[in-house]
This record gives structure tokens, sequence and C-alpha cells, in this order.
């Protein structure tokens, strides 16, 4: 399971600058492996994983980025991060603006991810959905899918208000912390969810699920509402409601989340959202066959 170094998600004022909201990547090498590579190093290469690193680090940062940035976030050398950009330079993965000497994603990068892949099909044909959420609850709407233990954000769309919940595309969410987390172990039965927070119970705040069995009380009371609730639990004024799509790629469960300040969550605002992603969820599951 990957690490979570950070929460990513925070309240922010859609005044400021998209560029300003983007978060640090400071996820490094060894917090990024798998689980089958934290029990086995055998046969893996790190500077494959390091330059992978760098990739997704140019990618999520949304813009140009400096050499002494990219060797701060990841926590490596600049002397390393400087051959593998150069190396990557040579191949048009990664382009270096002479002027300003920063670095941003390449023309190969840009390529490679618009060729097709299934999460591109999954996100196309729930797209609609997600926008049809977002223009109902104005605010922010997130696409998940569970991947090693970890929630990843696929998709996202902001609120219009001037006070938001951000969360950036590509993140990591923990699963015990968040409603999207919660709404997917409600597909799970008591065993399967011990197996997936083996790992630990993080805490981020003080209202965070330490205790297994407050835990999976949650889980139990999502999964009879239809729909799982939390407030606080990962940050500190965020919170959300999530109800799952089921399996889609490679047996990976989704889930569909609207996220929002605290101080907008009354219990009535939390009963219409949890409404409106148990209707929407169960409606793609109809339409997808899951």
């Amino acid at each position: 399971m990957a690490h979570i170094a950070e929460p990513c998600f925070t309240i922010q004022n859609n005044i400021a600058s998209r560029e300003s909201l983007v978060q640090p990547w400071r996820i490094g090498m060894a917090e990024r492996l798998t689980r089958q590579t934290k029990k086995s190093t055998r046969g893996v290469l790190k500077t494959v994983l390091t330059t992978l690193d760098v990739v997704e680090y140019l990618v999520s940062h949304g813009g140009s980025v400096r050499l002494t940035d990219i060797s701060h976030d990841l926590g490596y050398p600049k002397g390393r991060i400087h051959r593998i950009l150069t190396t990557l330079a040579s191949r048009n993965y990664v382009w270096r603006d002479p002027a300003t000497r920063e670095y941003s994603p390449g023309l190969q990068t840009w390529l490679l991810s618009r060729r097709d892949h299934p999460i591109n099909s999954l996100i196309d044909s729930i797209r609609p959905d997600l926008a049809a959420i977002h223009q109902e609850s104005q605010e922010t709407v997130i696409l998940s899918v569970l991947v090693e233990g970890s929630l990843v954000n696929l998709y996202v769309l902001h609120s219009f208000y001037p006070v938001f919940a951000y969360l950036s595309e590509g993140s990591l969410s923990p699963i015990h912390a968040t409603s999207t987390g919660k709404a997917i172990l409600t597909e799970f039965d008591q065993v399967t969810i011990r197996e997936l927070v083996k790992q630990g119970l993080e805490q981020y705040t003080p209202y965070t699920r330490v205790d297994f069995e407050a835990l999976f009380k949650d889980v139990q009371e999502a999964r009879i509402r239809g729909y799982a609730v939390v407030k606080d639990e990962w940050v500190i004024g965020v919170s959300a409601v999530a109800a799952c799509i089921g399996k889609v790629h490679n047996s990976s469960h989704a889930a569909i989340t609207i996220a929002f300040p605290s101080i907008r969550a009354t219990d009535e605002k939390i009963m219409e959202f949890g409404k409106i992603v148990k209707e929407k969820a169960n409606e793609i599951r109809q339409r997808l066959g899951r």
C-alpha cells in the first residue's frame, strides 16, 4: 500500500490562481512502492523508480518547475535528478525552457497520456453523471478507484463556490479516513476489510477512526444507508459523502464523492448529497452492469 505522505485535500478560495493550488508531491521512491515490491526488492531497479517519480511529479505539478524544487520535493540529490531530466529530455519526455531553466512534461509524455486506456473509457462513460452531480450539488465531485489499498483520485470537478474543497487528480487518499474509502469498503466482508487496512489506521485528525471496530461500524452504517459520510477525519474542515459504483478496471472498485467544507455540512445537506450520490451510483451500476 502506498504511503499517504500528507493530506492533499484542502480548503481553497476560488479567487486564488489554480497554479497556487498545486500540492507538493512529497512522496519519495520508497513510499511509492507497491505491497509486492515492498515484500521483495529483487529485480526492482531503483533508478527506474526514481525516474517514474520525476515523471509523475512533473505531470501532477501542472506547470514548469525548477530542478531545485523537484529535488527538494522528491527528496533526491540534485545531481541524480539532473541526470534523469537530461535523459528524459533527450527522448522528448521532458522539455527544458532554455530561458527559465525550468522543466515541464514533453511531447512524448503528452502523446502517451492520450493513448486509449480502460480507465479513460470509464471516465468518459460516467463523465455526464459526474457533471450532473456537480451541477446539482455545486460542490467538488470526485471519481476514485481502489488500487493496492489506497484510493487514486482519477477525475475531479471543483466547486463553484468561492470557498471549496480542493483535491488534485492523480493524488492518493487513505481508505479508512475518507467517505470514498468507506463506501468502497461496504463491498467487502469484515475479514477482507481487516486485510485492506492491515498496514495500520494512521491518525490524521482527532476524528480519524484509528480503531478497527469503530471503522467497521462506520462501514456497516454506510452499507445500510447506501452512502458513506465523513467529517473532519482526513482534513479538518473537509466533509464528504460517497457511494460505490462497483468493480471497474482490473476488478478494482470505484466510488463517486461529493466533498465540501465542513461549515456547510449540516445534517440536511449531508442527507441531500447522500441521496444524490446513492441514486447516481445505482444508475451507473445498472448502466455498466456492475
